[in-house]
């Protein structure tokens, strides 16, 4: 019997936890299966919350060791500990490989490099992804060894291709997915507002947040809801201490339903990548208003017909949105209706079949050299 093409994935985090790559990397699991591969999953933390439960026949790989305080002792682990995971895979001519860091293509032997189908996903802003020297070093050095680098716009192709210009016939445009069945109606017109998010208060900019609440009126409300590490829950705490209607809420597992009892969905990042929880948000009917601190923001976001983007820090701005939004049901109806027409841009069979187109053509490739 022929072995199976491995379909593997490198990630931080385990894919059992809340968050935007760990969505994507189970519904990269499933489509992998679904089309005959072996998934595989390659990854160094598994303890930030484990809400989902692994599909049967996924191979787990995790690291091994423990974290120190030195950066410099913990990149050579992990850089050792990835090398040695995919020698022990024997990765073969025609396995696909997804990184979601360009420094990581520096880690892979030369083997992998060679055999594997390489696809880099992007996670985060352009800019934010070749902050370092490191990851534009590895795209120019290592550009024939990628074999398709998705983004989740045209606004982010052309920022890539910009920089990367070799890149062009690579970068495939497929957002991500909403795990959420599009609401069948609009959402409920209210002044209850609601974020769901990681608690990360360098990226999410709960302080702003609250400081936008505290200058609405005394009747609207306020629930947040997410998980992350010890430090940062005490530090949300923190923050909204004493706020009377706002409320940290804790992990979420029916985001439809939590979505569905609020009205009004905000986000004040400094940045994202995509902004998975926007689609969620959409695919329910309600308005979003958010900072627009990212490329994808205006692609999920449009500014008046489904929503408010607001001037990052302009937190004025950002009342004035959600009181024409709270105060006037006709402008709320309005925009829900909107929400929901456009959800269907991120519905899962879409955004499955722009995967398989990927997967097809690179195995098209591999039968026709063979």
């Amino acid at each position: 019997m022929a072995k199976k093409i491995k379909f593997i994935t490198y990630h931080s985090y385990s894919s059992n936890g809340i968050g935007g790559v760990e969505e994507l990397i189970r519904s990269l699991q499933l489509i992998a299966e679904t089309s005959g591969l072996r998934p595989v999953e390659i990854y160094l933390k598994g303890d930030n919350g484990h809400v989902f439960e692994s599909m049967a026949n996924v191979t787990k790989i995790k690291y091994p060791g423990v974290f120190y305080n030195f950066k410099f002792i913990d990149r050579i682990n992990r850089a050792l500990f990835l090398r040695r995971a995919l020698d022990a895979l024997d990765v073969g001519v025609g396995d696909f490989l997804v990184l979601f860091d360009p420094k990581q293509l520096l880690l892979l032997p030369a083997k992998v490099k060679s055999n594997c189908k390489i696809i880099l996903v992007q996670v985060n802003r352009v800019d934010k992804l070749f902050k370092t020297m490191s990851s534009k070093i590895s795209v120019w050095v290592l550009k024939q060894n990628i074999f398709a680098f998705t983004v989740y716009t045209d606004f982010d192709k052309k920022e890539l291709v910009e920089r990367f210009p070799f890149l062009v016939n690579k970068v495939k445009v497929i957002p991500r997915a909403c795990k959420l069945k599009t609401s069948s109606e609009t959402a409920r017109h209210s002044k209850r507002l609601v974020t769901v998010a990681r608690i990360d208060e360098k990226q999410k900019n709960f302080f702003a947040m609250v400081a936008i609440f505290k200058s609405l009126p005394q009747d609207y409300s306020l629930e947040i809801y997410g998980d992350g590490p010890p430090d940062e829950l005490c530090r949300l705490e923190e923050i909204i201490k004493g706020v009377k209607n706002v409320r940290y809420m804790g992990v979420v597992r029916d985001v439809s339903t939590v979505l569905k009892k609020n009205s009004i969905f905000i986000m004040t990042s400094h940045y994202e990548g995509f902004g998975q929880t926007l689609i969620e948000a959409r695919s329910q009917g309600l308005p979003v208003v958010a900072y627009d601190s990212f490329k994808s923001a205006s692609w999920v976001v449009k500014d008046g017909v489904t929503g408010f983007l607001v001037e990052p820090n302009n937190i004025s701005g950002f009342v004035e949105k959600l009181m024409l939004i709270g105060e006037d049901k006709k402008i709320y109806n309005y925009l829900s209706n909107n929400s929901i027409h456009f959800a269907k841009e991120t519905e899962r069979e879409k955004i499955d079949c722009l995967w398989e187109k990927v997967l097809t053509s690179a195995r098209a490739g591999l039968e026709s050299s063979d």
